[in-house]
């Protein structure tokens, strides 16, 4: 069973921070703080809404709307191209509450390398910088997903790959996947 977080490509009960993002999309909603780093530069296309403050530094772009409950930071050099509204309600959304296991082989995408994956139970997956992994399709449960600026641990990860094949890649501070679907969301660093 393949459940969808409300529409969002990163829904996060928590902070969601990105750092020296070069270019992401989709929806993205944070339970706590957004914070968008210094851009590589940077663009992101799609919405962004938060339960608390919402920064972007400089070098970014943002191509949708920014809804806070908190304050919009704006740094000199970065746009947001669509609406700005601060100081206003955003809705706390309910994860899903997933149950499996996850565990397995370890793996990793060399430095520049790629790899490709089969749907399944891994340890610890690492995606060195410049490093690309494939994904099949099908569900992926990993007890660690690292990428050299996110390392979520501490708990189970599920990824899920639509029918096309899809990608993790790890490029300057940019991390791009398939859907995902956890009890919460990574700090993005």
């Amino acid at each position: 069973m393949v459940v969808t977080a409300y529409g969002f490509v990163l829904v996060s009960n928590g902070l969601v921070k990105l750092v020296q993002n070069e270019g992401s999309k989709g929806d993205i909603h944070a339970g706590g703080p957004l914070q968008f780093g210094k851009g590589a530069p940077g663009t992101h296309v799609g919405n962004l809404q938060a339960r608390g403050n919402v920064t972007i530094d400089t070098k970014n772009t943002i191509v949708g709307n920014v809804k806070s409950a908190g304050s919009i930071t704006l740094a000199s050099g970065s746009v947001i191209t669509g609406t700005r509204t601060p100081n206003t309600s955003v809705p706390a959304l309910t994860l899903p509450s997933l149950s499996y296991s996850a565990g397995g082989a370890n793996v990793t995408v060399p430095p520049s390398g790629t790899r490709t994956l089969a749907p399944g139970s891994y340890g610890t997956v690492k995606v060195n910088s410049k490093g690309t992994l494939f994904l099949s399709p099908g569900d992926y449960y990993m007890k660690v997903l690292d990428n050299g600026f996110a390392t979520t641990t501490g708990r189970k990860e599920k990824w899920t790959s639509p029918a096309s094949s899809g990608a993790v890649s790890s490029r300057r501070g940019r991390t791009s996947a398939p859907s995902r679907q956890s009890g919460s969301g990574p700090t993005a660093r």
